[in-house]
């Protein structure tokens, strides 16, 4: 009765109805003395108490109504401009926007092997969203859809904190406050946009939250704050560390009568609901350790959840305290700061205020859940373990509600009192909040920046120029494009191919069955960790075909795997066989036989130098487009052979002396290495046309005329070497080079380069022997033009075909390739024939012959094969035999871990002469989209 009495009292203070019901009494009562009508009171005394009624409830709700509509107009604006074109479409972001597409597709959890890394709520959650909205009907793609659903999901996230912020703060204008932070914070505009199941788990926790901190909540109230709390951990296992303090709202909040029943009921719900997972695990086989080492991460046993989580936990490296500017926590918390730094250090002083106003017992109903559930999620991030990014994201409304504590804590704790004061109070803080954020690059950026442009013009470029039967490898955000949406089944992400025995079986086990790969920074990044080694090698084996850099703000360093950011995406292709023979013999030819800055050395010779030699390194630094070693090569080249006062040709060869000190071997020249070294010159001015390689190709072309061709009766000669003697020349045929001749035409027309051409092959077929088409190593020509024996000057090896006629057959084949000429052809043919029927007859090529086909030695060689195949290939007659000898007797050799041919390191003619033949055979049958 006392309580009710009470109640009436103070329905009378607050409802001004009833003061007015009051007044109404007494001039009725006036009126019955003056003899007036008396009007009806029945009525005049109900319908106050319903108004009022009315407006006690009605009022404060508009004005929330109105509130919530403002915010989330604020949060459809900033969060949702531009979403999706910044940030980067993330790894993470596609798989699990494949896997939620995988769900509605095929009811699998995932496209490959479920392996248990995350429980699979938050994506089944997502592939609800793709069935309610028609899968990619909505804006084209997986992607642009989940997207989408972020931004619903955090306008959800935004009301639910309103709610929440108001129920801990008994104050809508902290709840606004609270709101604007989680609307406005850089890391809000970043993180919320992206598909991450740590956005689906927020939601979750908000709502279980939400539930558990009601005044006096019933058991529905608890059964359903277990169930939200049950879907946040099964959307993400992180979620169990908000676990302690929302079983703390349920303690504190609900009444002493039904508390056991609560609690019991939540342990009951949130137990059962989340032991789904291991369950399902268990009924599938998989609950179980079954490797020995599960922290490698190589699963060739099976997958299990037991292995699983103990992977999870072995990841972020070496365990260091949160303080160590090495851990990853420390890393992020600098990230994260830097992202935000007002929400950080308020929210983090607001932690240290809410523990404070712990000791305060009105407070401690409110502060103790939001403390609880800071300190326990910091824990967790501050263990030592792995901690991406975006762990942030569940405790950035709790963050909010943390910086309002601190910000109004003067008012929340009674110190201020005065309206006027709190309206400026209220006023001066939104504008210097808005003003701090308005002035953050980070948060400005969100609403202008592209960073998905490459990144879909990669998508376009392989749809238009990579055919659908290729195996792509590349990180998720291209495999949903590519794999799920356009038909590239055999696109895999870069991972799988790097740890699923299934999803490797598709290339044979071997990364060079791999045809092009999408790289992205995600991919660049775990090389660089050593993560993904098999991707790196397929990597470090291939060529860029497509490039979409444009505009990036990444640091770009792809020698050393470095990327910052990314908004940027290539497309590489991975070398054929053949090119990736030539790149790891030429790393190994670079690594021992290039010295000092440049200088190439014969170890077979006393580590001599010649200009033959240092030109055929720089034609192979051409063919491996490496600048570096190409400019080294050259400048040594020129600064020690390139010192002739006469002309602009190179001296033959640097030797060391009986001291062991170089010098100079012999100042004359070789035709061959001024050669190669002009065509050099000329490749490489087409790849780096900047660098001045193209003049001092002229220079070398117009002295090679002037010193090294002759005209003796009428026709023209390329001599050995430079000589001012005419009455007998000494002329190696294998130095005749057709394909580069007609290279010099174009930048020499002052000479004629055509005459030189049709005179050469004159010659080779005056000299060509008849039935094997065999062509000596030497020839002499006196000054009429007719033919001498050259074995006087350069012993009895000028009439055998072995170790200098040999390189004729590839130099005649880039004729015949490249311009068809029939003379080519014509001298390859009988050679071909000869060959042949060498191999009909014993399965062997010899490495030297006499012209008339006796095997002088009966060794083979793979360098000579090289003039086999060349001529084979050329007759068009022979292809099967071709390639065999191609792959047995040539590529065969090459030894694949030690990158040395033929089991002889210091030989330099394997060395240096079979990927130059490996390049011409390549550009026969170019792989791939160039």
């Amino acid at each position: 009765m006392k309580a009710f009495v009470k109640h009436v009292k103070l329905t009378r203070l607050k409802a001004p109805f009833l003061n007015k019901l009051r007044v109404t009494k007494k001039s009725k009562s006036s009126k019955k003395k003056t003899k007036k009508k008396p009007t009806k009171p029945a009525k005049t005394i109900v319908l106050p108490k319903v108004l009022q009624r009315i407006e006690d409830v009605i009022k404060p709700v508009h004005i929330d109504i109105i509130i919530i509509v403002f915010l989330v107009a604020l949060k459809v604006l900033f969060l949702g401009y531009n979403s999706l074109s910044f940030p980067y479409i993330e790894n993470d972001e596609a798989t699990y926007a494949i896997r939620g597409a995988s769900f509605i597709e095929t009811g699998e959890l995932d496209m490959y092997t479920y392996w248990y890394d995350h429980a699979p709520g938050g994506w089944m959650f997502i592939g609800l969203w793709y069935l309610i909205t028609g899968k990619t009907a909505l804006l084209g793609s997986y992607i642009a859809s989940a997207r989408i659903f972020m931004l619903v999901l955090n306008v959800v996230n935004l009301v639910l904190l309103y709610v929440l912020a108001k129920r801990l703060t008994r104050q809508r204008m902290y709840a606004l406050f609270a709101c604007l932070f989680f609307i406005l914070s850089p890391l809000a505009l970043y993180y919320q946009r992206r598909i991450l199941l740590d956005n689906v788990m927020t939601f979750w926790v908000l709502i279980s939250l939400l539930l558990a901190v009601r005044e006096h909540p019933s058991l529905k109230h608890s059964a359903g704050s277990a169930v939200a709390f049950a879907l946040a951990v099964l959307t993400k296992i992180n979620a169990i560390f908000f676990g302690p303090a929302i079983l703390l709202s349920v303690i504190l909040k609900t009444g002493a009568r039904i508390r056991k029943q609560a609690i019991i009921l939540w342990l009951g719900f949130a137990g059962s609901i989340v032991s789904l997972f291991p369950t399902y695990a268990l009924l599938k086989g998989e609950l179980f350790s079954k490797n020995p080492d599960p922290s490698s991460g190589a699963f060739e046993n099976g997958i299990s959840l037991i292995d699983t989580t103990l992977f999870q936990a072995s990841r972020g490296g070496e365990s260091l305290p949160p303080w160590n500017s090495l851990s990853e926590f420390y890393v992020n918390a600098q990230n994260w700061y830097d992202r935000d730094p007002l929400l950080i250090v308020l929210g983090a002083v607001g932690f240290v205020v809410a523990s404070l106003m712990l000791l305060r017992r009105s407070e401690r109903a409110y502060m103790l859940p939001i403390v609880v559930a800071v300190g326990f999620m910091s824990l967790f991030l501050m263990r030592g373990g792995i901690v991406l990014d975006f762990y942030f994201l569940p405790l950035l409304p709790l963050m909010s509600i943390l910086a309002v504590v601190i910000i109004f804590a003067p008012m929340m704790l009674g110190w201020v009192q005065s309206m006027s004061v709190k309206a400026v109070y209220f006023t001066a803080t939104a504008m210097l909040i808005g003003l701090n954020y308005l002035g953050i690059p980070e948060g400005i950026d969100a609403l202008a920046l592209d960073e998905t442009s490459n990144q879909l013009a990669a998508i376009h470029w392989v749809e238009k120029n990579v055919p659908k039967d290729s195996y792509i490898v590349t990180d998720n955000y291209a495999t949903v494009f590519l794999n799920t949406e356009r038909d590239y089944v055999n696109t895999d992400y870069n991972f799988k191919v790097e740890y699923d025995p299934e999803v490797r079986e598709k290339i044979g086990n071997d990364w060079r069955n791999i045809d092009y790969m999408v790289i992205t920074h995600e991919m660049l990044k775990q090389m660089n960790l050593g993560t993904t080694p098999i991707i790196r090698e397929a990597f470090d084996h291939s060529e860029l075909v497509a490039d979409f850099t444009d505009n990036s703000s990444s640091f770009l360093d792809f020698n050393r795997y470095i990327s910052t950011n990314g908004d940027w995406a290539r497309v590489y292709r991975v070398k054929n066989e053949l090119e990736i023979v030539r790149q790891d013999s030429w790393k190994f030819f670079r690594d021992n036989n290039v010295v000092s800055y440049g200088q190439v050395i014969d170890p077979e010779n006393n580590d001599r130098s010649t200009s033959s030699l240092q030109a055929s390194a720089m034609q192979r630094a051409v063919d491996e487009k490496d600048k570096a070693a190409f400019a080294g090569i050259w400048a040594w080249t020129r600064d020690h052979f390139q010192n002739r006062l006469q002309d602009k040709l190179l001296s033959s060869s640097w030797e060391k002396n009986d001291a062991g000190e170089y010098e100079l071997g012999d100042s004359n020249t070789t035709s061959r290495g001024d050669i190669d070294a002009a065509a050099a010159l000329i490749q490489a001015h087409a790849l780096w046309p900047k660098q001045g390689y193209l003049k001092d190709a002229k220079a070398i072309i117009n002295d090679i005329w002037n010193q090294e061709v002759v005209s003796l009766n009428g026709q023209y000669y390329l001599m050995a070497f430079a000589t001012d003697q005419t009455q007998q020349i000494l002329v190696n045929p294998s130095y005749i080079a057709p394909y580069y001749f007609r290279q010099f035409a174009e930048l020499d027309p002052g000479h004629d380069w055509a005459k030189l051409i049709d005179d050469s092959y004159a010659l080779l077929a005056r000299i060509q022997n008849k039935n094997t088409g065999l062509i000596p190593n030497w020839i002499a020509v006196n000054a009429t033009g007719e033919i001498a024996d050259a074995a006087p000057l350069v012993g009895a090896v000028a009439n055998n075909y072995g170790y200098e006629s040999f390189r004729l057959s590839l130099r005649i084949a880039q004729d015949n390739a490249y311009h068809k000429e029939a003379r080519a052809h014509r001298l390859l043919e009988p050679m071909a024939g000869f060959f042949a029927g060498e191999m009909s007859r014993s399965d062997r090529v010899a490495a030297i012959y006499t012209l008339d086909g006796q095997a002088v030695e009966a060794f083979e060689d793979t360098a000579t094969y090289t003039a086999v195949y060349a001529a084979l290939d050329a007759s068009g007659i022979h292809d099967e035999l071709s390639e065999r000898i191609l792959k047995e007797k040539i590529l065969g050799q090459f030894d694949q871990e030690t990158f040395v041919w033929g089991g002889a390191p210091k030989n330099i003619i394997n060395q240096s002469w079979n990927p130059v033949f490996m390049s011409f055979v390549n550009s026969l049958t170019p792989q791939g989209v160039q």
